[in-house]
């Protein structure tokens, strides 16, 4: 329930809520700042795809070009 004025310190179920639907996203986050984009990425796909880093001029390295789609 909420208070009759702004002054209270009570937090109301969707503002719980809400911070709370941000965990994920900053665990998420702090994996793929930590671990690398890469690998942090690559956890959460499925077994079919993974990650490949590609060059700064989109052309991927020669060892990942049998992951292009022709």
């Amino acid at each position: 329930m909420s208070g009759v004025d702004n002054q209270n310190s009570e937090w109301t179920f969707g503002q719980v809520f809400s911070a709370i639907a941000w965990v994920p996203i900053l665990v998420e986050i702090f994996v793929i700042v930590r671990k690398g984009p890469i690998i942090g990425l690559n956890r959460r796909l499925s077994k079919g795809y993974t990650v490949v880093s590609t060059s700064a001029s989109g052309s991927p390295p020669e060892e990942d070009r049998q992951y292009l789609k022709l």
